[in-house]
């Protein structure tokens, strides 16, 4: 934040403290963030490893460089508004490498009937955190995948192993590796190749 005066306040020193007097701290906050974009701050904030995101509008989602790497938006046409961009599905399937398919089980039947579990047998490695894509893999899970978290002691998840963290991530096992080193990347690919069986 380039070490604004008040940055020093002991009324800010630490998030006790920051809380108690969130009355006076957010206009400050407020006045430092009105000189700057919302993509300068989520990226500076991603580089920090702070949790934030922007709230996007209609526009920015239609710019978003990550919506169209997933090729997330299609294009229709409507017969009044002729072609009209909407949001397409909101993820895509592909068959996975041979090497990486689960083999079939013989484990005893799920107790919910296998029509409700459509994604049986597959596997999906979780690199998410925080919130959205927890989400995302939770439902996944529900719907019969089995989700593997992998975890980093180094930038554990906002709420690790209370009631939030338990509420997005029913039904999924976890692993924890050190992504910044290569025998830990190696393990995590073991990891996801490994029999559904095996221990973690």
């Amino acid at each position: 934040m380039g070490s604004p005066a008040w940055a020093a306040d002991p009324r800010f020193a630490d998030r006790g403290a920051r809380e108690r007097n969130w009355a006076a701290l957010y206009p400050l906050l407020a006045e430092w963030t009105r000189t700057r974009n919302k993509p300068q701050l989520f990226e500076a904030g991603q580089a920090l490893r702070v949790a934030c995101y922007p709230l996007g509008s209609a526009a920015d989602l239609l710019g978003s460089p990550q919506f169209a790497a997933r090729n997330f938006f299609t294009t229709l046409s409507h017969p009044e508004l002729g072609e009209v961009v909407v949001p397409g599905r909101p993820y895509h399937l592909a068959r996975a490498a041979e090497s990486v398919v689960t083999p079939p089980r013989s484990a005893p039947p799920p107790a919910q009937p296998a029509a409700l579990r459509p994604l049986e047998g597959v596997r999906v490695v979780d690199f998410s955190w925080v919130m959205t894509g927890p989400i995302c893999t939770k439902y996944l899970a529900a719907l019969g995948a089995e989700v593997i978290k992998i975890e980093s002691a180094a930038r554990p998840d906002l709420s690790p192993r209370d009631l939030s963290w338990q509420e997005l991530n029913p039904g999924k096992r976890s692993a924890t590796f050190n992504l910044k080193d290569e025998r830990g990347c190696e393990l995590a690919r073991l990891r996801a190749r490994a029999s559904a069986r095996g221990p973690i």
